[in-house]
C-alpha cells in the first residue's frame, strides 16, 4: 500500500458468515449466549455483540438484526461453525429456533470514504443512516459507523444484486482495494479483527460497551461482572508503529515485558500493528524489542 487513506474511497468484501434464525424462541436463546442484552429488540435494530467462553474470553464477533420476525446474524467465517453449534446446542427440545446458513446468498460489504461524501445516488442518504439500526433499500440492509472523520457504510446485499451494486460504487469513484487498505484503516482506528480479539477479554480491546453487566447469565458473565466490579485491567490492546517489519508473534520489551503482535500492515514505509501488552503509564512509549527493532507503542482511545 503506497497511498494515503485520506484521499482513497474503497470498498471491502468481508469473509463473513451469514446465519438466518427463525422461531418464536430465537431471541431468548441468543440472549443466553451473547454478552449484550437483547431484551426489547425491535425490527431492524442493529446489535453488535460477542460470543465468549466460560472464562469470559472472546470466541466470535456478531451483528444481530431482527427483520420481519427472524434474525439475520453475521459472524466470522473461521468461527461460524462453532458459533452455530453453540446456538443449536443451546436450544432445548421444546424451544422453537432453526438456523439456516446464508453464506452463499448474502454478501457483506463495507464502504470506506470521507464523512462529507454524497452517496444519495447510490442507495440512500448517508446522513440518515445509523450505527444502531439498519435501513432497508429493497432487499439490501445498510448501516453506518464513523471513525475520525471517515465513515464505514456496511451493506448486506443479496448475491444476485451484487454486480449492480459494484457498478454503482464504481460510478461514484469507489473501487475494491487489496486487504491492506482495510487493515491499515482498522489498525489506525483500533478496530480489532477476529485474530486480534480471539482469546482476549472484551475490556482489553475496548469492547466493554458490548457487555451488558446487568443481564442474566451467559458464558463468561461471572468473569465479566467480577472484572467490572474491580474497575481495572492489567493488559490492553495497543497500536505499534515501526520503520521495520515486525512479524506476528510474541516479543519482549524492557518496559512492558511480553508484547503479542496479532495483526500488521505496511503503508508508505511505515509498519502499523495491533498487539496486546501490559498497560503502561504514558500514551506513547518509545522502546526496543528483544530483536533490536525500535518501535513506538501507542495506547488506544478506549477505557
Amino acid at each position: 500500500m503506497t497511498e494515503s487513506l485520506d484521499c482513497v474511497r474503497f470498498y471491502r468484501i468481508h469473509n463473513s458468515a451469514i446465519t438466518v434464525l427463525k422461531g418464536t424462541d430465537t431471541i431468548p436463546i441468543l440472549d443466553r449466549l451473547v454478552t449484550t442484552s437483547l431484551q426489547g429488540l425491535k425490527n431492524l435494530d442493529r446489535i453488535q455483540t460477542l460470543f465468549c467462553d466460560a472464562n469470559g474470553r472472546i470466541e466470535d464477533f456478531s451483528t444481530i438484526i431482527p427483520i420481519e420476525g427472524q434474525i439475520l446474524m453475521t459472524s466470522h467465517s473461521e468461527t461460524s461453525e462453532q458459533t452455530r453449534r453453540k446456538i443449536i446446542e443451546g436450544t432445548s427440545w421444546d424451544e422453537d429456533c432453526t438456523a439456516y446458513i446464508g453464506d452463499g446468498a448474502i454478501v457483506h460489504l463495507s464502504l470506506v470514504g470521507p464523512k462529507n461524501d454524497d452517496l444519495s445516488d447510490l442507495f440512500i442518504d448517508v446522513e440518515s443512516l445509523s450505527e444502531f439500526s439498519a435501513s432497508e433499500f429493497g432487499d439490501i440492509l445498510i448501516s453506518k459507523s464513523e471513525y475520525n472523520g471517515r465513515y464505514v457504510v456496511d451493506f448486506l446485499i443479496p448475491k444476485n444484486e451484487i454486480e449492480e451494486a459494484f457498478s454503482k460504487l464504481e460510478d461514484l469513484g469507489y473501487v475494491q482495494k487489496p486487504i491492506d487498505y482495510w487493515d491499515y484503516f482498522r489498525i489506525s482506528n483500533g478496530i480489532p479483527s477476529i485474530n486480534d480479539a480471539r482469546g482476549n477479554l472484551p475490556s482489553e480491546l475496548g469492547l466493554s460497551s458490548l457487555v451488558s453487566i446487568g443481564k442474566g447469565c451467559y458464558p463468561g458473565q461471572e468473569v465479566h461482572a467480577r472484572l467490572d466490579s474491580r474497575g481495572s485491567k492489567v493488559r490492553s490492546m495497543i497500536r505499534i508503529i515501526s520503520d521495520e517489519k515486525i512479524n506476528l508473534g510474541t516479543y519482549k520489551s524492557p518496559e512492558v515485558g511480553n508484547i503479542r503482535i496479532t495483526s500488521n500492515v505496511h503503508n508508505n514505509g511505515e509498519y502499523a500493528s495491533l498487539a496486546m501488552c501490559r498497560i503502561f503509564e504514558d500514551d506513547i512509549l518509545e522502546t526496543s524489542l528483544t530483536d533490536g527493532t525500535r518501535v513506538t507503542l501507542e495506547t488506544l482511545p478506549f477505557d
